[in-house]
């Protein structure tokens, strides 16, 4: 599948899960891009936290990015 990232359009590495905390439980995996990270469901929507900020894999740090591309939180 396509990145959904605007200005990437790299392709979603779907071989390579990380396992993301949605529950106080439960985890579901996501698949990053080859090229920018961002973070996609497996239905190829992408990944953002409760308040909206977008998801990326950065090494093996998932990190949460703002619309002005600020890092915010890293796990």
């Amino acid at each position: 599948m396509t990145c959904k990232e605007p200005d990437c359009g790299g392709q979603v590495d779907e071989s390579n899960p990380v396992g993301l905390r949605v529950g106080c439980v439960v985890s579901k995996p996501a698949y990053p891009c080859e090229i920018c990270g961002r973070l996609h469901w497996v239905d190829g929507s992408p990944v953002f936290n409760r308040p909206g900020d977008r998801a990326f894999l950065h090494g093996n740090t998932v990190v949460h990015k703002d619309k002005k591309d600020r890092i915010i939180a890293m796990y």
